[in-house]
């Protein structure tokens, strides 16, 4: 699964949430610590931390979905290159019918 820790710990609507939450603090400590870290030990141990929080307090929930499949007109559209990140479409991949 994503789990976009980033935004998480600035002013963003789960901000407030997740402040309630038991051991916040702690973890929007790391990941401040996690972003400004060069030493892969500490971020892989950062990041056991961080996503093992994220989803034992269910604030991500992990979702299944089909990869790499796209519906289309094919008098319009003759194919799709897809690109490999399954949620983003991206439209240089089209193959107009010639």
């Amino acid at each position: 699964p994503h789990c976009f820790f980033g935004a998480m710990a600035s002013m963003t609507p789960h901000t407030f949430s997740l402040s309630q939450v038991n051991g916040s603090q702690e973890f929007f400590d790391a990941i401040s610590t996690v972003k400004q870290t060069a030493d892969p030990t500490e971020v892989q141990n950062l990041y056991n931390y961080l996503i093992n929080y994220d989803l034992g307090n269910v604030i991500d929930i992990p979702l299944t979905y089909y990869k790499d499949m796209i519906l289309y007109n094919t008098n319009k559209i003759a194919g799709y290159e897809f690109s490999g990140v399954p949620t983003f479409f991206d439209v240089k991949g089209l193959q107009p019918v010639a």
